[in-house]
């Protein structure tokens, strides 16, 4: 899927509305592009379009106003199904696109350690990938990725302090995913209770991830029955499931996942009723609420251009954003090397409210964490 500017009144309007960073350049002589891998398709389609929409917006409006440098920005979104196979697939054909100068996005921690090195051999960044894995972090093994999310750790540390302060002197039962992303943030909810709350009990079931199937069923539904707290460490479709499992056995429980569960795909899979409750950790400002500049101009992006807003709609705004800097500091013609150069070099970097800093030893832009409930009516409060 390739799309250039194609704009609507609305989109116009948007245009106009952010021309304080979109600001007009000489007129487009040429072009590059953005590259994306997200699962268009399948059961995680919904949570990655949120997040594709907003990036082809804010290039409709970039685009609108010249483009960068005289250049206008194209989007190649390719279709991974979610799948890390295909996702490694996916990022050669990137790398083969000579147009692709930088990458928006890949979602999972297993498809992002596949795709990872591929982009990296072709000399492209990968920004804003959708996985908080402490592993990915290592600037001297993935010099190419650039976080705009905080690591798994740092939820952990947010929602751990959550859990540890309601539940000391309960029961927590806690499902992880049966693969990198499942272990390693498990390990590291185990470091911050044996720091915190070394005395808790904690009964924990590792789980299929394409599957959903718990490993020691009987004993997960017996350890549900006195718990307290459930803390989900589960990609989006396993939520689901693993939450109707919680409120079958334990329906007062109070429930807990990380920022890759999005509130409205479990609300829309489990039921407002069986979501009620939930404590998400986000990674992002509130979308409807932050009074954050940023913010405040991604909502009128969403409402000139028809999108429903959502966390992972921002997400996706601060990325391109990211990208959209990045390219404004290199010299035409833009290219792979330059990008990347530009990225390390970015620094501390005030956007519109939202703070990042990037430096060649670091490339972990944020560590902004908050936590957001599902209401009984399926909605998202502070």
């Amino acid at each position: 899927m390739t799309d250039s500017a194609h704009l609507s009144r609305r989109q116009w309007l948007a245009a106009t509305a952010l021309a304080g960073w979109a600001a007009p350049s000489a007129a487009q002589n040429n072009s590059v592009a953005i590259g994306m891998v997200r699962p268009l398709t399948g059961p995680l389609k919904e949570v990655a379009q949120g997040y594709l929409e907003t990036v082809r917006a804010t290039l409709n409006v970039v685009n609108a106003q010249g483009g960068v440098h005289g250049t206008r920005l194209d989007l190649v979104a390719l279709d991974d199904m979610g799948d890390p196979k295909r996702t490694t697939e996916q990022a050669r054909a990137l790398v083969s696109n000579p147009s692709v100068v930088a990458v928006a996005g890949i979602a999972g921690t297993g498809n992002v350690m596949g795709a990872a090195p591929v982009l990296q051999a072709g000399g492209l960044a990968l920004v804003g990938p959708f996985t908080g894995s402490e592993l990915l972090h290592d600037v001297t093994k993935y010099r190419n990725i650039f976080h705009i999310r905080a690591s798994y750790r740092d939820e952990i540390d947010v929602l751990g302090e959550t859990i540890v302060a309601r539940h000391a002197r309960g029961q927590v039962v806690v499902f992880y995913q049966e693969d990198t992303f499942g272990q390693g943030a498990y390990t590291t909810l185990g470091h911050y209770i044996a720091r915190t709350a070394p005395h808790m009990k904690v009964s924990a079931f590792k789980f299929d991830r394409n599957t959903g199937r718990v490993a020691n069923p009987q004993a997960a539904s017996l350890a549900l029955q006195s718990a307290d707290g459930v803390l989900l460490l589960a990609a989006p479709r396993s939520a689901v499931q693993l939450l109707e499992m919680t409120r079958q056995q334990r329906s007062s429980a109070t429930v807990y996942t990380l920022s890759v569960v999005d509130a409205l795909a479990l609300v829309k899979g489990a039921g407002a009723k069986a979501a009620s409750g939930t404590l998400i950790s986000q990674v992002v400002p509130n979308p409807k609420k932050s009074p954050l500049p940023l913010v405040r101009e991604y909502r009128h992006l969403a409402e000139t251009s028809q999108l429903p807003l959502s966390y992972a709609g921002l997400e996706g705004y601060i990325s391109i954003r990211v990208i959209i800097e990045a390219l404004r500091r290199t010299k035409a013609p833009i290219t792979r090397d330059k990008v990347m150069t530009a990225l390390e070099d970015f620094g501390k970097v005030d956007l519109a409210g939202f703070a990042l800093q990037f430096t060649r030893k670091s490339h972990s832009g944020s560590r902004f964490v908050d936590t957001a409930m599902i209401n009984p009516t399926g909605s998202i409060i502070d």
